[in-house]
């Protein structure tokens, strides 16, 4: 059985090609991803108590949610090339149970040849993926440091790649296994038969609405709360789906009862049946290169922006020790500082924001007061006035109207810190007297909560919380060393956060390198599968195309007209789902960008000039990935239409 199995093989490799490719292709990725996934583990979140969510890594579980949807979109793949693989061996097979081959005895022939070619591709895979190691490597190094890759463990992106490959093979083995049965290869040749069953008129078109009426949704949730987008955007995808598959019956059916279809019927009958038969494929394509437009725009407009830090250092420290450390930060690096007692005001289930007094308000922000109409700002008992930082904030957030609430907050301690004391846990309301955005702490932090004096020492007494909030500047040439100096206090325990720009930024550089290796990887790895399953079922029909080649030559057809009507064919199941991809991703695209910039275009705040700069910036790149995905399809069609010709000329 081995000769056999072998010579099978090797005779056969021109149809094993397909298999080959994609499990090369996707043993390849996976390596590259294990790769991302193992530098990104080199880049800690800022280690803050107060404050960690707003800085700890993402990157690594992103990177580990994609691997799955990988090896998800491998198998779909493969399970293409089994098919196309079977389905040009029919004969062989037939051959085999004529000479008295038994089914389990085939089946077993089918599944060695598949195992030796997934060892073969799965160790070119592999270096092909060190190849692209090197080459990720030599970048991150100029990038990122080279002390950084040097640290990335090589030894756990084998052993990771290997077992994902070994999952991935036994996943494919089932599906030849399944495939290979003879009741699956039947299934096989039956599959190619139209299914002639249509919907009725009056369900075709109230699903028609239903699934219209769904996407209508998803553009209405990003339109009215653009921190919903991906909630949205699968709801534009399952109403996608619902219109494909089963809105379009009644309206197929008009189109072909009409003059024009008749009179074109040599084309659109070809193009209504492969409609009908490979609608799975073209929808697959559809949704396919919606999230992976949505997808690359979302992750890659978060490296182009930076963090709003308007200080170089956000300091905490316990009242009465902050004094050392000021007087050396002045000293040897001529800080410019301000200094206030704070407490933190906790929003139920929500943000924490540093709560002041109004004096000190008034007193560390006299450039902001002075913005301000009514000049010094006065509360009464039970009032507060917020500052909302700038990043993600929007005008439509803002009510100066005085009636507004903030209620059921604690003040005193931060609510993220692990404490072992005991919380306080009395809570306040208080009326908002008014509201302003203006980045005044930066590093994320949520805002300030200006607070009656009298509130401030209560709730600090109360929680026996008595700390300092700093605010540091330094000259651009002693950033390093005083960056250093701060972080080795907060390591000594003399601070008990220090927020430094300089470390933010780096940390920040690394994961927006990294983030688009990323979606550099992933998104044209689906866009490359999307084609590539595209072109081994075009592949699959060639003999088929030969066959409607010779029939339209019998009736008289010349050669310029039947390549006029193939090419036709071959762009409208192509073309067609690329344009609607590219329409509905960057019309989500664009309603998720005028909702979240809301409000930034007539703003005349000192922040309106950069957010205004943002959003075309955002629109820039939206246009780019837009044109970037339409020139691949485009380009995609012209080498397929080519290739088609070219196989059809030959007959």
């Amino acid at each position: 059985m081995g000769k056999i199995v072998w010579k099978s093989f090797w005779h056969n490799c021109k149809n094993f090609i397909a298999f080959f490719i994609s499990i090369m292709l996707s043993v390849t990725v996976l390596f590259l991803l294990v790769y991302l996934g193992q530098a990104a583990g080199m880049v800690t979140g800022i280690e803050t108590d107060a404050l960690s969510f707003a800085y700890r890594s993402e990157l690594k579980g992103q990177i580990r949610s994609v691997i799955p949807v990988m090896i998800l979109i491998t198998v779909l793949v493969i399970g293409y090339s089994v098919q196309f693989y079977i389905q040009s061996r029919m004969k062989d097979y037939g051959m085999f149970r004529i000479l008295g081959i038994q089914r389990k005895d085939m089946r077993s022939m089918v599944i060695l040849e598949y195992t030796l070619g997934c060892g073969i591709a799965c160790a070119v895979g592999l270096l092909f993926g060190k190849m692209g190691t090197m080459l990720l490597g030599s970048f991150l190094g100029r990038m990122a440091g080279q002390t950084f890759t040097a640290g990335i463990p090589m030894g756990r992106v084998y052993i990771c790649t290997v077992l994902l490959c070994a999952a991935m093979t036994v996943c494919a083995l089932v599906a030849v296994f399944m495939a290979a049965d003879v009741r699956g290869t039947m299934g096989l040749l039956q599959r190619n038969s139209a299914k002639e069953k249509r919907l009725d008129t009056q369900q075709s078109v109230l699903y028609f609405f239903l699934g219209a009426g769904v996407i209508a949704g998803g553009f209405f949730m990003v339109g009215n709360e653009p921190m919903m987008a991906h909630i949205a955007v699968f709801l534009v995808c399952a109403g996608v789906v619902v219109v494909f598959f089963a809105g379009l019956g009644y309206m197929l059916e008009k189109f072909r009862s009409s003059m024009y279809y008749r009179r074109h019927i040599l084309t659109w009958d070809h193009t209504y049946h492969y409609w009908k038969r490979h609608r799975s494929r073209m929808v697959i394509q559809l949704l396919s290169g919606v999230l992976a437009i949505y997808f690359s725009f979302l992750m890659l407009r978060g490296t182009l922006h930076d963090r709003q830090m308007p200080n170089d250092f956000v300091c905490v420290s316990e009242e009465g020790k902050e004094t050392a450390f000021l007087d050396k930060m002045r000293a040897d690096f001529g800080a410019e500082s301000v200094g206030f007692p704070f407490v933190w005001v906790n929003e139920p289930g929500g943000d924490s924001w540093i709560g002041m007094s109004v004096s000190d308000y008034n007193r560390a922000f006299k450039d902001a007061k002075r913005q301000e109409a009514g000049g010094e700002l006065d509360l009464a008992d039970g009032e507060v006035f917020r500052v909302w930082r700038q990043e993600g904030s929007r005008e439509s957030m803002l009510d100066n109207s005085g009636t507004k609430r903030l209620e059921a907050v604690t003040l005193g301690r931060c609510t993220n810190t692990d404490w072992d004391g005991e919380m306080q846990e009395e809570t306040y309301d208080f009326r908002i007297k008014g509201e302003r955005i203006e980045e005044l702490l930066g590093f994320s932090l949520a805002g300030i909560v200006v607070l009656p004096d009298e509130t401030v020492k209560e709730a600090a007494d109360k929680g026996d919380f008595h700390q300092v909030l700093m605010i540091i500047n330094v000259k651009g040439e002693n950033l390093k060393g005083a960056t250093a100096f701060a972080e080795e206090q907060k390591e000594e325990g003399a601070l008990g956060e220090a927020f430094c720009r300089r470390t933010i930024e780096d940390t920040d550089r690394k994961e927006s390198v990294i983030n688009r290796m990323l979606v550099g990887i992933t998104v044209s790895v689906i866009v490359l599968f999307g084609m590539f399953v595209v072109w081994l079922m075009h592949f699959s029909e060639i003999d088929e195309k030969r066959a409607r080649y010779r029939f339209l030559r019998v009736l008289g057809m010349e050669k310029r007209q039947i390549r006029r009507v193939m090419d036709v064919e071959i762009l409208r199941a192509v073309l067609v789902p690329v344009v609607l991809a590219a329409g509905l991703a960057g019309g989500f695209c664009r309603v998720f960008l005028e909702t979240y910039y809301e409000g930034a275009v007539g703003e005349k705040a000192a922040g309106g000039a950069g957010n205004l700069a943002a959003q075309y910036t955002d629109e820039r790149l939206l246009l780019v990935i837009l044109a970037v995905y339409a020139a691949g399809g485009i380009g995609f069609c012209v080498l397929n239409q080519a290739w088609c010709n070219k196989q059809l000329e030959k007959e």
